[in-house]
């Protein structure tokens, strides 16, 4: 029978309404119950079950013999034992018929995965069709973490793969399903091999792994040497554990050149920072990580600066995100973070910005990027700042290879240049306190650190491989000279 309710300017209401005749039995499923399965309610991949079936007479009329057939159209399951026969039921009785069906459910049966059932109950005039549905509990396998772990570097250890670097990636296997999953195996494929090489054995053992629970498996890469421009390496990790499985492709870039401030230090690149008021490494909101870096605490008609020279071999981009906090701008600039390539303003912001992405493409050339925060006349608003995290510097840029003296206060030599290996600098008396030597390579990584004294140092450069390199002399103020050096 069919409902329809309705009235003037209303949304109809409809159902439709079961109907029974009073003078006749009615047989309906009330419940069920599973044996055979570690889980009463909910049965597992591959297990076979054995059911008891409650079940009620609704209709007006005593019921006699009758006979109830299980049934269902899912691929997932196979009935063992279908039918059941009971003596009859009075009015309104239920009773229990216990192991009254059996079925198997496969090995593969989805995480999630619902069964329709359908059971019909048949006597020698009455013919009842009931539904109900089971859940069935089963593993999902799925990549949960991915690290680059390049801890073996030292120093220059950054979490990504550099030229010619070497380093384990470590893949994270999660069974986040509801049941436990067969031990199995994982396998790694190099879809790039012109790239990067597989030290370790592709294929690993993984044991049974339980629902929640994670295994993580390592494998040793080695970056090609003849690998010099940014590149994207993929790989595909195929894991089988039983029946299920995961598949993922991941993709590795190589050589970014992203100050993240994860060191918690300028030491990554050649940052030339304000002597008098220097941007600080900081823990508070970062865009992403531990660390951002924020503009100097200064007052009014104050400046702080940070910036860096390179150069651009080939067309490429500089990107970063910037936060602000300060006085808004209205008939005229007030607090506001500026950014400068070769001392052309190209942006600022003032007022409350949260953290966004900028990009600037950039032809072959010499650059200078520089980030200013700057006060006014008076006043001051918000938390009174600029912030700066996830610089991603030109992939084909070099340190500005020229010597540079960026103040008088430090006399020295650097020779032999070029050298095999052994540099001598000698540095003339001074009043500067902990300076030190800082040796970079030609993508802006800094491969050597050593502190000089007043007079004769040697800088051992053996270990490092033949080409130019940048050594940036400083102290805890502010960067005092650039050399470049050639080793041969």
């Amino acid at each position: 029978m069919h409902l329809l309710v309705s009235a003037f300017d209303y949304i109809p209401y409809q159902a439709d309404i079961l109907m029974m005749v009073t003078d006749e039995p009615y047989l309906v499923y009330v419940s069920h119950e599973l044996h055979g399965t570690l889980e009463t309610e909910h049965p597992r991949y591959g297990e076979t079950v054995d059911m008891d079936l409650v079940v009620k007479n609704v209709g007006g009329v005593a019921s006699q013999n009758f006979v109830a057939v299980l049934s269902t159209d899912d691929p997932y399951v196979t009935i063992l034992d279908d039918t059941v026969a009971h003596s009859g039921l009075q009015t309104e009785q239920d009773d229990t018929l216990s192991y009254a069906f059996r079925y198997k459910l496969a090995s593969n049966v989805p995480f999630g995965h619902i069964i329709t059932f359908q059971v019909d109950f048949v006597a020698d005039t009455v013919h009842t069709v009931s539904n109900f549905q089971q859940n069935v509990y089963a593993p999902k396998i799925v990549l949960s973490a991915f690290v680059v772990d390049d801890s073996q570097s030292g120093e220059s250890a950054n979490g990504r793969l550099d030229y010619g670097e070497q380093a384990t990636l470590r893949f994270t296997i999660t069974n986040v399903g509801n049941a436990k999953a067969q031990f199995g195996n994982v396998f790694l494929r190099n879809l790039s091999s012109d790239l990067i090489t597989i030290q370790s054995l592709l294929v690993q053992h993984l044991d049974a792994l339980d629902a929640g629970s994670s295994v993580t498996v390592a494998y040793d890469v080695q970056v090609l040497t003849s690998v010099t421009t940014t590149s994207t390496a993929k790989l595909l990790l195929n894991g089988h554990l039983g029946f299920y499985s995961v598949s993922e492709e991941v993709s590795l870039l190589i050589g970014l050149n992203l100050e993240d401030w994860e060191s918690a230090t300028f030491d990554n690149y050649p940052w030339q920072n304000d002597a008098s008021n220097p941007w600080f490494i900081t823990t508070t909101h970062p865009y992403e990580g531990d660390y951002a870096v924020r503009s100097a605490a200064i007052g009014n008609n104050k400046t702080s600066s940070l910036k860096i020279s390179v150069e651009v071999e080939r067309a490429d981009t500089i990107s970063y995100y910037y936060y602000v906090s300060c006085e808004q701008s209205y008939y005229s600039e007030y607090d506001r973070l500026e950014f400068y390539i070769n001392n052309i303003r190209y942006d600022y912001w003032d007022g409350e910005v949260g953290w966004t992405r900028i990009a600037y493409a950039l032809n072959p050339g010499s650059y200078t990027f520089e980030w200013r925060y700057v006060k006014d006349y008076m006043q001051s608003s918000g938390e009174d700042l600029a912030m700066l995290d996830n610089i991603v510097l030109p992939n084909s840029m070099k340190p500005v290879v020229s010597v540079e003296t960026l103040t008088d206060d430090i006399k020295l030599q650097c020779y032999p240049n070029p050298t095999t290996g052994i540099v001598m600098i000698e540095m003339g008396q001074n009043d500067l306190n902990h300076v030190q030597a800082d040796v970079y390579d030609m993508q802006g990584r800094r491969v050597l650190s050593q502190v000089l004294t007043q007079g004769l140092n040697v800088l051992n450069m053996q270990q490092q491989a033949n080409g130019t390199y940048i050594v940036g002399i400083s102290n805890d103020e502010k960067i005092l000279k650039m050399i470049k050096i050639v080793k041969e």
